[in-house]
C-alpha cells in the first residue's frame, strides 16, 4: 500500500480501519483530538473506555439486583402459598 510522505499522523489516520466519517458524537470528539490535539488523544480514549466500563458495570449491577429481587419475590410468594396450604 502506497502512503505519501509527510505528516505521519495523517498517514495513520488514512490507514485506520475505522469509518472515514465518525458516526457518533464521541467518535467526532475522538477524531478531533486525533487530528487537532494528538497529545490529548490517548487521555481521551482512556476516559471514554472508563465511561464505557462504568456504564457496563452499572447495567450489570442493575441486572443482578433485578434478578435478586425477582428471586426474593418468588421465594416470598412460595412462602405465603406454603402458609396457606398448611392452615
Amino acid at each position: 500500500m502506497y502512503m505519501p510522505l509527510g505528516d505521519s499522523s495523517a498517514c495513520l489516520w488514512a490507514a485506520a480501519q475505522a469509518p472515514v466519517k465518525p458516526q457518533s458524537p464521541v467518535g467526532e470528539m475522538l477524531a478531533y483530538y486525533y487530528k487537532a490535539q494528538p497529545h490529548l488523544f490517548k487521555d481521551a480514549i482512556e476516559e471514554q473506555l472508563r465511561r464505557l466500563r462504568d456504564e457496563r458495570d452499572e447495567r450489570e449491577a442493575r441486572r443482578t439486583a433485578a434478578e435478586a429481587e425477582k428471586a426474593e419475590s418468588a421465594e416470598g410468594a412460595t412462602s405465603s402459598m406454603d402458609i396457606t396450604l398448611y392452615k
